[in-house]
């Protein structure tokens, strides 16, 4: 078939998301093994892995008077040389002022929609920490019987060349 299967790395990250069509979030393993699977330039991506929130969230009454968990995982586009040559933190994306941030819309917010919270949070995240480009995973356990979780995946921005 050509194109994202044809990697062992992709192809194994493609079978455990149990779709082929949909691209994932970038994990441990592919960050600095693989290009972009669209082939675009690679860039520096941060990653955020698992992160769990709790949030009102959902469309049903019962889901609106309580919290309930969700699991992030987040690629957020960056140049990390300066801030390996200088080996200082305030030159790239800090991990855990971003996680914190999370957590606090997290909790200063609820939405009916899975859909909504990402954009929203894309948008908080790329406006306040000046991401050009951000990958969101959001999965939300046990909203539907049988599935290990729900969610979505959304990329914003603009991927920046490097130079």
């Amino acid at each position: 078939m050509g194109g994202v299967e044809d990697s062992p790395a992709q192809s194994d990250i493609l079978r455990r998301s149990g779709n082929s069509i949909c691209r994932p979030a970038c994990t441990s393993s592919t960050i600095g093994s693989l290009e972009n699977f669209n082939g675009d330039i690679p860039m520096d991506q941060v990653l955020i892995e698992a992160l769990e929130v709790d949030t009102v969230i959902g469309v049903y009454d019962w889901e609106r008077s309580i919290t309930q968990r969700l699991s992030l995982d987040l690629c957020l586009a960056t140049d990390i040389r300066a801030a390996a040559e200088r080996d200082d933190l305030s030159l790239t994306l800090d991990y855990d002022a971003i996680s914190r941030r999370i957590g606090r819309f997290a909790n200063e917010h609820d939405f009916a929609l899975v859909e909504t919270f990402a954009e929203r949070l894309a948008a908080m995240l790329s406006e306040e920490f000046t991401i050009a480009w951000l990958r969101l995973t959001i999965r939300k356990p046990g909203a539907v019987a049988n599935a290990r979780a729900v969610g979505v995946m959304i990329e914003r921005g603009s991927r920046p060349e490097m130079t």
